[in-house]
Order: C-alpha cells, then structure tokens, then sequence
C-alpha cells in the first residue's frame, strides 16, 4: 500500500536520519562522479546531517509541509514544500530508495506536493537538480516544469570547492 505522510518526529526522526544519509551519500557519490570531488568533506555526509535536518523539519505548517512517502509501512521517500516568495513555493529534496525506484512514485509524489502547494496558494513551484540528474529533469519537464534563471545556492558559489556542481545545477519552475 503506497501513501503519503506528514513528518511527524516521534515517529519518523530515525527513517529520515537513514533517508537523509543514504540521500546525502548517493548525491556525494554524484557530484564526485560526474566532477571529481566530494561535496561533503571526505565523503562523510553524517557529518552535515546534523545541522541539515534540524533546518529541515523545522518549518511553518501553515505553507510547507515534510511530505514522506510510504510503501506498505515503510518510509520510501521524502521531499520537503516550503514558501519560496510570496505565492511562490520551493520543493526540496526529492527523493526515493532506489529499491522503490521505476514504479512511478516520483511522480506520485510530485502530484501529492502539487496539490499541497495550491492548498497552501502558491501559483508557482520551484525547484532545482543537479545537471547530471537525467532522470529527474526528464520527470519534471513531464509534468510541466521548465528551466528559468538560477534562484539559490548564491552563497554555494563563492565556495571555490563546491562551485562546479553549483554552477551546472538546474532551476526550474510550474505555473499551477
């Protein structure tokens, strides 16, 4: 049974520190791939993932939401809707186990978090990828999205180390 569900920390806060290391490791392994360094400090994403999600499960119910997916019971995914701009919200972090991969569910997700974001009232969605995502970037011109101007990460550019993966990132928005 596939559903959707709202961070809720006493239940989940182990599944989204493993959803978070495996996530942070497969973009780690990404950007050392396709660029030739680690964007986390020799490769230990746990390192990061204690400020990260913190930051990340602390937000306003009022116009964002921690979204999880789950497949009979069991966390699968997750992705994160906030307020961008005024009318505007920003989608972060989509993501699915690659166990759970090939069956749709990105997609699913994405209507789920879609229909949150008009509930919320946003009329654009944002959100960005790496430029090696393939996968990613083909499922959100898919479903509407097209690439614009670059929104975020100014402050990941003056970081010399980093500043190849920022540079070839992709930013792309919907209209709803």
């Amino acid at each position: 049974m596939i559903d959707f569900v709202e961070y809720d920390e006493s239940i989940h806060k182990e599944a989204l520190f493993d959803m978070f290391l495996k996530y942070g490791e497969w973009l780690d392994e990404q950007v050392l791939k396709h660029h030739g360094f680690h964007l986390f400090t020799g490769g230990d994403v746990k390192i990061r993932i204690d400020s990260l999600i913190p930051r990340f499960t602390s937000y306003d119910p009022s116009d964002a939401i921690l979204l999880l997916l789950t497949v009979d019971g069991n966390v699968a995914g997750m992705t994160r809707l906030d307020k961008f701009a005024k009318g505007v919200g920003m989608i972060h972090n989509v993501y699915i186990y690659p166990e759970y991969r090939g069956r749709g569910l990105s997609k699913q997700m994405m209507y789920v978090v879609e229909e949150k974001a008009r509930e919320f009232g946003f009329k654009f969605l944002r959100l960005d990828t790496g430029g090696f995502n393939v996968v990613a970037k083909s499922l959100y011109r898919k479903l509407g999205y097209y690439e614009t101007e670059r929104f975020t990460d100014f402050e990941n550019l003056k970081r010399e180390h980093t500043r190849p993966y920022y540079l070839e990132k992709v930013y792309m928005e919907k209209k709803l």
